[in-house]
């Protein structure tokens, strides 16, 4: 309400008909804030801050299910398995799709990764 003003926070999450397929806790070591990472059917990979829960980040891959992920140990990098049959890498530092790579061929779905 502008004549109030006041603030509305805006939230932001995974589509509500989206299932969340996968959870982890982000490696931010030396860093002053620490993260986890959500991927869901939506296409995304989120990263949310762990203090306040609120969304620092998002990877979108749109016409594709999200449906695993794992952490780099050491660096601020994600892999991530989708429903096309590929693996996508992912920098958060530079907060770009690094690169991708199909093992099995195309189509076949990608349910498990791991650093």
């Amino acid at each position: 309400n502008w004549e109030e003003k006041a603030t509305i926070r805006l939230l932001t999450s995974h589509t509500t008909d989206a299932a969340l397929n996968s959870a982890k806790f982000f490696n931010t070591y030396g860093m002053n804030y620490s993260a986890f990472l959500t991927a869901s059917e939506d296409g995304s990979v989120r990263a949310w801050s762990s203090q306040d829960y609120e969304q620092i980040m998002q990877f979108q891959v749109y016409k594709y299910k999200c449906l695993s992920l794992d952490t780099h140990p050491t660096e601020l990098k994600c892999v991530a398995g989708f429903d096309d049959g590929y693996i996508r890498f992912f920098d958060a530092i530079k907060q770009k799709n690094e690169g991708r790579c199909s093992p099995f061929g195309e189509d076949d779905p990608v349910s498990t990764v791991k650093f």
